[in-house]
């Protein structure tokens, strides 16, 4: 497929906010006004419900690589199907790591999948001199002089000169013919520094593991993802910025997660719509109708400031309208640029609280990815996770953010925000485009591994802004 301008900085913010766990309940509403709660029972008393603790993000460590663990992230490239998920592994490397996996870059370097090769790059590109003069061999440097700095796309030789010269400080070659002629006449004598021997410590689960992890109960489980959008008159750049960024993110996602299904409820007035929300796409595994049906939508109504938020998230949450699957990884993504009438906050946070601690009525279980050889992610219902996206032309108002951020947190999501200018001439907006698109790509892993889909998503758009990817 090929990949579109926008993927440019769009995948970069939806992918890791949503799947971060609850915020405890007491401190849901806790903003600069005090919001209403939802009321049960004829005290008017909701059920305790129990806190969900809400996971620490997580921190990567500048220890170095051993060889067990540098295995082990040869055996996760091993184990990956797809561009994407080699390219997370190969990021986790880090600064320092073993010359055991030396072979997992060069085979990133020689596939065919330009992404891939992109990904081994930046791999050595972010090892640091010392290690690097550790990890190249003969075979990497014969790749990287004769056949990746033949290539003439200029960022791409910007960063292939980082790594030579990182790798050659005493060696003065700009050009490809300069360093060909460095490479011929040490390549029968050029031999890579020797590993020394030192202590490590590493935790037994490391930060690319987990996140490994989590990449592959997506790729197991499938992920499932609902985009509830305000489309009243206000709101029209941003369903154009949501259409455009549509096939971007479905060319990073269905490598992640192959068995992958998108969904569209839009949502406005009681005045202007009939139950004020309504299905556009029940949850599908072609995207195609969900960009077309975005497309096609005009953003109409409005005129005073709150909206039926609670109606497009009743909607969005229906298993049995939107189709959802019990045991799939459940994603709500709310975008708006008005909040909750006063009286219906109350409803919206309920709505997302209970679909994540009680899905279908049952007390939600943390599901987490058991990697075994031969096996499978565990099968069980799985909580829906609601998150937020507060839109706004240069700022997003306080109320619309103070209000979606509340909701977000008790659906166990997270709040981001897209600001919207006038797009080009062919009506195209790159930029909310692009934040749509990282977005949702952060939210499908969740914010304790933002830094680490952050770094992923960087080196996507640095490539793809600079015209490698055709």
């Amino acid at each position: 497929m090929a990949f579109r301008d926008t993927l440019a900085r769009s995948a970069a913010i939806w992918l890791c906010l949503a799947f971060a766990g609850a915020a405890p309940a007491s401190d849901l509403l806790s903003q600069e006004a005090p919001l209403p709660r939802a009321t049960r029972g004829p005290q008017g008393k909701r059920p305790a419900q129990k806190e969900a603790a809400k996971p620490k993000a997580v921190q990567a460590k500048p220890n170095r690589l051993d060889e067990r663990q540098s295995r082990i992230r040869v055996g996760q490239y091993e184990r990956a199907e797809h561009w994407a998920l080699r390219g997370l592994v190969l990021l986790s490397l880090g600064r320092d790591w073993h010359p055991v996996a030396s072979p997992i870059v060069l085979d990133a370097l020689s596939s065919r999948d330009v992404h891939l090769q992109v990904y081994g790059v930046e791999a050595l590109a972010r090892t640091s001199p010392i290690a690097l003069r550790r990890v190249l061999n003969g075979e990497l440097l014969e790749n990287l002089i004769r056949v990746q700095y033949r290539k003439k796309n200029e960022f791409l030789r910007s960063r292939l000169k980082l790594v030579l010269r990182a790798a050659f400080p005493t060696v003065e070659a700009t050009t490809a013919r300069e360093w060909e002629r460095h490479w011929f006449a040490i390549d029968k004598v050029f031999k890579p520094d020797p590993w020394p021997a030192f202590e490590v410590e590493l935790d037994g689960r490391s930060v690319a593991g987990a996140a490994f992890d989590r990449a592959l109960d997506l790729y197991e489980a499938g992920l499932e993802v609902a985009i509830c959008i305000d489309s009243t008159g206000s709101m029209q750049q941003t369903i154009d910025a949501a259409s455009q960024a549509i096939d971007d993110l479905v060319a990073i996602l269905s490598g992640i997660a192959p068995d992958f299904r998108i969904g569209l409820v839009h949502y406005k007035d009681l005045d202007d719509i009939k139950a004020g929300a309504q299905v556009l796409v029940p949850l599908d595994a072609r995207p195609k109708r969900v960009r077309e049906k975005l497309e096609r939508l005009r953003a109409e109504g409005g005129g005073d400031m709150p909206e039926r938020v609670e109606c497009g998230l009743e909607i969005a949450l229906d298993p049995r309208k939107m189709k959802w699957r019990r045991d799939a990884n459940k994603l709500v993504v709310l975008v708006g640029d008005a909040p909750p009438h006063d009286a219906a906050l109350a409803k919206c946070v309920e709505l997302a609280r209970d679909a994540y601690e009680r899905p279908y009525g049952k007390e939600s279980r943390r599901v987490r990815a058991t990697v075994r050889r031969g096996g499978s992610t565990a099968k069980a219902t799985r909580p829906f996770v609601t998150a937020a996206i507060g839109v706004g032309m240069r700022s997003v108002p306080a109320r619309t953010k103070m209000t979606f951020s509340a909701i977000a947190k008790a659906g166990g999501g997270a709040y981001g925000e897209v600001t919207t200018a006038p797009g080009r001439k062919d009506g195209r907006n790159e930029k909310a485009s692009d934040e749509i698109v990282a977005h949702v790509l952060r939210l499908s892993f969740g914010a304790q591994y933002e830094d680490q889909i952050s770094a992923f998503v960087e080196v996507f758009f640095d490539y793809q802004r600079r015209g490698f990817f055709k």
